[in-house]
Parts: C-alpha cells; structure tokens; sequence
C-alpha cells in the first residue's frame, strides 16, 4: 500500500515506497533508514547514534559491546547458552529476592538442584543437595548446615585424605564438649635461656648448655634439657632454676609439683663428692617463675640449701611439668 507523508505518528501495514516519504524520513540506497525527526519506537533501538544490541553471525547476542570476549565490557548471551557480563568498578549482576527467605540463585545439574545460595534472617547461605552440608554466615560466626538448615554435630572438616594445611585462631577450640573445662585456649612451644639464683653468691650458666626446651599445651608446661654450671662465686643457702613462665594459683594449692631428676654436683658442699644425686624440683607455691632445687645425700636426707654443692661443671638435667594461669 502506499502512504501519505508522514508528519507525526504512523502505523504501517504494507509496503512502503520512497515516493510515500516526506521530509522527516530517507532512505539511503544501502537501506537505511535516517530520520530527522522524533522518532519513537517499541523496537530494539537507543535512541542514539551508537549501536544497542548486536548478534553475530555465531547468533551471540552483544550488548553495549560488537564482539564477543569477557575482558571487553559489555553483556554476552551466547548462542552455547553462557552469560557473559563484564563491568568496570562495580558489581557484575545484581540478584533480588523480595519479601521472604530462601533461595536467591538455585544451581542444578541435570536439571535436578546441586545446590544454592540464600538468605535467611539476612544472613547469606550456601547449601549444597539433598544429604549435604552448608554454612550460614552471621554476624560473629559461621554455622554449619544441613538439608539447608541449622546442623549439630554432622558436619566434618576435611577427612583423612583431604586435609586442610593450617588453622589460624584468636582464642580457642573446644574439644570433646562444649563447657569451659573443655576448652583449650593456647599451645605454644620454644626455648628460653634459664638462671640459676643461689641465696647468696652467683652461678653462671655455661653458654654451651644455656638452653632449655619447653610446651606449653593449654595450661600445663613441660620443661626439658641440660644446662651445665660455669663459673661460681661462693654460692649458698637456697637454690632456684628459672621457668618460661609464671605459675598458676590453684584452689588449695594444686599447682604444687614436684620432679625427681638427676644433678652431677661438684661443689665444695657436695656430701659424697663429684657423683650424681637425686634432685628435687620442688614447686612451692603458685604466682612464681622459678622451682626450687633440693638435692638428696647418700643418707636418703633432703638438703634445702644446697647452694654449695655446685661448683663449675655441675650439670642437671631437666624434665618438670607444672600448671601456669
């Protein structure tokens, strides 16, 4: 059919001819259409002099963008199904679920649910299958889940042929329960250089035997190793070795402790001569960071002052444990 020129809004419904056109409209012998006009449309258009939505030969849809690549900006609708998009400094899709709790993206194989990612008293969920496990992230935790609800007790971490390396914590991990007796708060282990304090005088320790080794697991501390005496100055009365760490104050004194452990003395005080006697490590009383040393005699008899048994050479072996706060 043909038209009358065409000066504000037209429907077409048969074929148009350029003698039916006016001055607001031209086409070009290529094909195209210009107009000079207002030009309104319900089409795929811009309104602009840029191009909108382009489909390749490979029948991707592109837009804001003519070839397909996900480091150009833009949105891919491939003909393989993917969905591109790319954007620079800013979020890449933006999901809204409203009014009510649950799924937000809903991930399938098959066409059967694997898994999926939602929202619950506005915390965000992962959740895998039927049967599997999941986390809900909240404000100061991350709790387990299952069946795409809360879980307890269910969810392992890891297994014995796919471990996690290492585990970073601030504070503790509860084991075996759930109360403050089950708690273990700390695990450390290291070394520290000990001194040797008589009542009176001085002992040096030999800079060759200067190290002992301790682990600290929760509150209990094991101390190990040799340290050897240097050079002495007139040592008497009582004598102390150094811990890595201050010493606990139990109800009715249960941090009290005591090791037996062997001491080669050669000092001038020394009962039987250079040989070895038994020493106690004898931990008096709780808030201290030294054990008290008392050395037993051929007799049997303890002496609580054996300063003078130590001359330079003495050497003790080490291995006590003992609670710290």
């Amino acid at each position: 059919m043909a038209i009358d020129t065409i000066k504000s809004t037209a429907v077409l419904d048969g074929a148009i001819s350029t003698a039916d056109l006016a001055n607001d409209i031209a086409i070009n012998t290529s094909g195209a259409i210009t107009t000079t006009g207002a030009f309104t449309s319900q089409g795929i258009d811009d309104n602009s002099n840029a191009t909108a939505i382009t489909i390749d030969s490979s029948e991707n849809v592109l837009i804001t963008k003519t070839a397909t690549g996900i480091a150009t900006v833009g949105s891919e609708l491939k003909s393989t199904g993917e969905l591109l998009a790319t954007v620079n400094n800013d979020a890449c899709a933006f999901l809204n679920r409203k009014s009510s709790d649950g799924e937000i993206i809903n991930l399938r194989k098959d066409g059967s649910t694997v898994g999926a990612i939602g929202t619950t008293g506005g915390d965000v969920t992962i959740d895998g299958g039927s049967e599997h496990t999941g986390l809900r992230f909240e404000d100061t935790q991350i709790t387990p889940r299952h069946n795409g609800a809360y879980s307890n007790n269910w969810t392992g971490l890891g297994t014995a042929s796919n471990r996690f390396k290492d585990l970073y914590l601030g504070d503790g991990i509860y084991l075996g329960g759930t109360g403050a007796v089950n708690k273990l708060d700390d695990y450390e282990e290291g070394y520290y250089n000990p001194t040797i304090t008589p009542g009176s005088g001085s002992i040096s320790v030999n800079s060759s035997h200067s190290t002992l080794a301790y682990t600290k697991v929760g509150r209990k501390v094991t101390v190990t190793g040799l340290i050897v005496a240097s050079t002495v100055s007139s040592p008497t009365g009582s004598l102390l070795v150094s811990l890595p760490v201050v010493s606990a104050n139990l109800t009715e004194s249960a941090e009290r402790s005591n090791n037996i452990v062997s001491w080669w003395c050669n000092g001038t005080g020394a009962p039987n001569g250079a040989i070895y006697y038994n020493s106690m490590l004898f931990l008096l009383t709780g808030g201290l960071q030294n054990v008290k040393i008392y050395l037993q005699g051929t007799n049997g008899s303890y002496d609580t002052t054996p300063a003078t048994w130590i001359g330079s050479g003495s050497d003790m072996h080490i291995n006590f444990t003992y609670f710290t706060a």
